[in-house]
């Protein structure tokens, strides 16, 4: 079943080059989804076990460090499987 940005490139012609995108698309937008969604809640992990009421900082590169990884990973993937 297909959704979202990955119906597009069956529109335009039956090239090889929109079949190959179209598991680019699915797997970037799951990623993008998963990985804002993991940074979220390992925000929120960071804020509960500091193991005091004080305030406690997190910085972009705390909740962009996750999305970092997993968005490369994935690439990594897709590339050596392309």
């Amino acid at each position: 079943q297909q959704k979202g940005s990955s119906l597009f490139p069956m529109s335009l012609d039956n090239s090889n080059s929109a079949c190959i995108c179209i598991p680019w698309l699915i797997s970037m937008g799951f990623t993008v989804t998963f990985a804002a969604l993991f940074s979220k809640i390992w925000r929120i992990n960071i804020l509960f076990n500091s193991g005091n009421f004080r305030r406690v900082v997190v910085t972009e590169r705390d909740v962009l460090l996750p999305f970092g990884i997993i968005f490369t990973l994935n690439l990594i993937c897709l590339v050596s499987w392309s």
